[in-house]
């Protein structure tokens, strides 16, 4: 029996026991922080696992682009010249916006 299969066992049993974490430790004897450690190791071991999901984005081909600023402001130009757009109001510092 490994280790984390030690600490597993002492987590499981932790969790089913209707104790707080304090209570657990001292009846078991065991260090609180040690069942702290063992916990977020298991949890982020659990998440890193998880395989990462991809959502598929469809764009569709437009000519007009409207660029809504805030509710009250909107601008409509052809898609082609919305980058020239983005660096012109980024060079005259009225956007900030990364490159």
């Amino acid at each position: 029996m490994t280790k984390a299969d030690i600490w597993h066992h002492h987590i499981s049993d932790e969790e089913n026991s209707n104790l707080s974490q304090t209570q657990f430790c001292t009846k078991k004897d065991i260090v609180l922080h040690n069942v702290q450690y063992w916990r977020k190791r298991f949890a982020k071991a659990a998440t890193s696992n998880k395989p990462k999901t991809f959502i598929p984005v469809t764009v569709a081909p437009v000519s007009q682009v409207r660029l809504l600023l805030g509710d009250q402001l909107s601008i409509e130009l052809p898609r082609d010249s919305v980058v020239d757009l983005i660096f012109a109001l980024r060079a005259r510092r009225l956007i900030n916006a990364a490159t």
